[in-house]
């Protein structure tokens, strides 16, 4: 017979003496979810609370170490329980059992134990069939948590129905998480602000105010009342290759979400990003080429990343590497008076695909501790990925318009130090570190591009607009977009277009919230186009021809047409059927041919002559 883990004869002796020394108020019980650190696994444990007459005294029992944390957790969860339910915390004393034998730290049980706390004063049971998992800060409110995939992952192993989340911002990469997760293991993730919205779901009765977790990857332009573009590149842009890279988008975006659709459990997801896939192609009919691509862009990363949700803490790395090792080996072509737009644009996208994956690469062990770790290294290996078939694209384009060969002025030099200088002045990002990283190498064009969408990003996002300044700035970015700088280049253009849209956009919203958000982006596109534009202007006038003629190779670039995905699943489908016909063919094939191989066998063997009967043979 096996002996009981001390663990367990310690929680007993402590409940017997807490029993006899005085009265029990109140026993509660919940699951709780952790993560096995390391290992890509969550665990769903049972934690106990014992309520009883005392003088506020909170204690944890069970695991051999219990990390700080987790004792401040349980303090900010008896003191706002009984601050909820106007009760002194010190006329009771409160012992938390957690049935884990192992190290248990990390303050992501405060919801449970603040739940468990309510439940044992109250004598109200908390339902058996759901799990919670959200940290607790002494006004109630559930805070975010790591770990939910794998934690929801052992959830659903033990049945539990539903699961309560820690409330996120809606179009943040967590809440795409979220979806992710629930669309995997099929539990719905609801999610709370405080404890006030946990109660009815935990405790199972009315005043239920949300939802599974939703996300919508689709964004409802007024395609239809939508006018073609209207601003044109003022220095004879190759505007077909630009219609040919939103084209190529939507080809690379569509073979990944192909790739989705092997995956059972996202058909939803799959849909909005088809309706996409549609809504983009239409606005790149209309000449938005770049917000056409740039939504497929979008739409790429998170494909690749919910494509990619098996991926395993080693899966991860070697996907990084690869990654890594496609966007080292591109090479740019020479820069001529026709291509050196396309060489820059490709070359802005290589090096902030190369500094991120080697950022994600070097920070991996610390990032990738769970499964939600690598799934958000996963999504920085699709940008990147995604960043260097664009450039790759580029780079062919580029190669394509050949021309006479020439090499930036060294005078370059003072403007990139002023472009970077200015962007400083704003704080650092993945931008400036890269026009930092082109300098030092002497590449002062794209220290000069790079330093300007620093510049022209971030100091954009420190522009407040709401319903007081709305029209000020829908005319300062109206302004903006009108300048001949901001039309100068492939680039400029392409960035004025989009604010134009956006503009376009905010007065057809639905809502002055809406409006107001269609105008930042509009101001933050244009202000990027203007930068753009006067710089793209300097560095043409600093291009010295080497006498080098470059050949080009003239190529046709198709028209962007809409995208429609309606039939990749049932073409997925027939293929699988057909291989399985395939399959069934072969084996049925095999099994004839042995079974022939046996009769022939045994057939030689019947007719094979044996010794004769009677006489013995003469010597």
């Amino acid at each position: 017979m096996s002996t009981l883990p001390y663990q367990i004869i310690a929680f007993a002796l402590v409940i017997a003496v807490a029993s006899a020394a005085s009265t029990i108020i109140g026993t509660a019980q919940i699951y709780a979810p952790a993560v096995v650190l390391l290992n890509n696994t969550g665990t769903l444990t049972i934690i106990n609370l014992t309520v009883t007459k005392g003088n506020g005294t909170v204690t944890i029992v069970g695991p051999s170490i219990i990390g700080q944390s987790t004792y401040q957790s349980a303090d900010t969860a008896v003191l706002y329980a009984t601050k909820y339910l106007n009760v002194s915390q010190y006329d009771y004393n409160f012992t938390y059992g957690i049935e884990s034998f192992a190290n248990v730290s990390g303050p992501s049980a405060g919801t449970a134990m603040t739940l468990l706390a309510v439940s044992a004063l109250t004598h109200r049971p908390l339902l058996t069939n759901f799990t919670v998992t959200g940290t607790i800060s002494a006004d109630g409110t559930v805070g975010e948590i790591g770990g939910v995939y794998d934690k929801i992952s052992a959830a659903a192993a033990k049945g539990v129905k539903f699961a309560l989340v820690p409330a996120v911002p809606y179009y943040s990469n967590e809440n795409k998480l979220y979806l992710l997760t629930q669309e995997v293991f099929g539990v719905p993730l609801i999610q709370v602000a405080n404890v006030s919205q946990a109660i009815p779901y935990a405790f199972g009765y009315g005043n239920k105010t949300s939802a599974p977790t939703s996300y919508d990857f689709y964004t409802n332009y007024h395609v239809s009342s939508l006018p073609n573009a209207s601003l044109y590149c003022t220095n004879g842009c190759n505007e077909s290759a630009i219609s040919a890279l939103a084209n190529f988008t939507f080809n690379m975006t569509r073979a990944e979400i192909a790739v989705l659709s092997q995956t059972s459990g996202f058909a939803q997801t799959q849909q909005q990003m088809g309706a996409l896939a549609n809504e983009s192609g239409q606005l790149a009919s209309k000449g938005y080429y770049y917000v056409g691509a740039d939504n497929e862009f979008l739409t790429y990363i998170n494909a690749f990343e919910f494509a990619n949700h098996l991926a395993t803490q080693s899966d991860g790395l070697s996907t990084l590497y690869g990654v890594r090792s496609y966007c080292q080996n591109l090479l740019p072509p020479l820069l001529t008076t026709n291509n050196y737009e396309y060489v820059l644009g490709g070359e802005l996208r290589q090096g902030w695909a190369n500094y991120s994956v080697a950022a994600a690469i070097n920070g991996y062990q610390a990032t990738a501790v769970d499964t939600d770790g690598v799934l958000a290294n996963m999504r920085i290996a699709g940008e990147a990925n995604a960043w260097c078939y664009a450039s790759r694209y580029m780079y062919n384009a580029a190669t394509a318009l050949g021309g006479a060969a020439v090499v930036p002025s060294p005078s370059l030099n003072s403007v990139a130090l002023q472009r970077i200088d200015r962007a400083m002045q704003y704080g650092s990002s993945i931008y400036l570190a890269n026009a930092e990283n082109a300098y030092s190498s002497g590449n002062y064009p794209l220290a000069i591009l790079d330093a300007d969408y620093a510049y022209a990003i971030t100091s954009a996002d420190s522009v407040v607009i709401n319903a007081s300044n709305i029209a000020q700035e829908y005319n300062a970015t109206q302004s903006i977009i009108s300048s001949k700088s901001s039309t100068y280049g492939v680039w400029a253009t392409q960035f004025s277009n989009e604010a134009e849209l956006d503009l376009l956009e905010s007065r057809l919203a639905d809502n002055a919230s809406n409006a107001t958000s269609y105008v930042s982006a509009a101001y933050s596109a244009a202000l990027l186009a203007q930068q753009l534009g006067t710089d793209m202007a300097v560095i043409a006038g600093n291009l010295t021809p080497t006498n080098q003629l470059v050949v080009g190779k003239p190529q046709q670039y198709p028209v962007v047409n809409s995208v429609n995905l309606t039939g990749v699943e049932n073409d997925l489908q027939i293929i699988n059927q057909t291989i399985m016909t395939l399959f069934i063919t072969l084996v049925a094939m095999l099994v004839v041919v042995i079974a022939m191989l046996v009769f022939m066998i045994r057939l030689s063997k019947s007719v094979r002559p044996g010794p004769r009967r009677g006489r013995p043979p003469k010597t």
